[in-house]
């Protein structure tokens, strides 16, 4: 049975042979439509090559949000406002949380 580290660097190994190969493949299919149609190859990547601004999606990342009365409560504590009228158990994130009494 091998051990977790040699598994992971197996793991590690395959997914830089895949990652290898499928830029060879992209670079190999590019490199035969330029030879075949460099008029439409180069229009192709000229669609391709534009700038896509992700400053509006990112937008209400930017927002600056209050989050001292969830940083600084204690279960020992009253607990904030808004968690007065969270369920028994409510998930955040991946685990969960229990507000409090």
């Amino acid at each position: 049975m091998p051990s977790n580290v040699n598994l992971m660097w197996q793991m590690l190994f395959q997914f830089f042979i895949v990652v290898v190969l499928v830029f060879a493949g992209v670079g190999f299919a590019a490199g035969i439509g330029l030879i075949i149609s460099s008029a439409r190859t180069l229009r192709f990547f000229q669609v391709m090559n534009r700038w896509i601004s992700t400053r509006g999606a990112l937008r209400p990342m930017e927002i600056p949000r209050n989050t001292d009365q969830f940083s600084h409560w204690r279960p020992e504590s009253t607990p904030p406002q808004s968690a007065r009228h969270w369920p028994e158990e409510t998930w955040l994130g991946w685990s969960p949380s229990r507000p409090g009494p």
